[in-house]
């Protein structure tokens, strides 16, 4: 599928992927320094730890700005497939494989070398 990136409403979904694409890397950043921080400042030995606080409450908005704008569709192929195994073991059939992509091509075997001539 081809997307027209004149199209206003293209770049304006395409500027709230990236921001939110932005919003986790700072995110995971972050709490991965405040993490170490935590560590070095005493966070086994002392039982105190701070930063779990800050990645939850954070990490509770941007889990919001991803609904928002991913909506629904997140894990719906998953969820179909799940649906169609349980409906087919109920049924008393073999489940169906998912379809391999239309460009996709098996692995070959690898070949055996020749012998060395001597």
């Amino acid at each position: 599928m081809s997307v027209d990136d004149n199209d206003p409403e293209v770049r304006r979904v395409r500027l709230q992927v990236r921001a939110f694409r932005q919003h986790l890397t700072s995110y995971l950043t972050v709490v991965a320094l405040l993490f170490v921080i935590n560590l070095l400042t005493g966070g086994i030995w002392g039982s105190h730890w701070w930063f779990q606080w800050v990645a939850l409450v954070w990490g509770v908005f941007l889990a919001m700005e991803a609904v928002t704008l991913f909506g629904h569709d997140v894990c719906k192929d998953w969820e179909n497939r799940m649906v169609d195994q349980v409906m087919a073991r109920r049924r008393g059939e073999q489940p169906k494989q998912p379809a391999a992509p239309s460009n996709w091509t098996p692995p070959q075997p690898p070949r055996p070398s020749p012998p060395p001539s001597t």
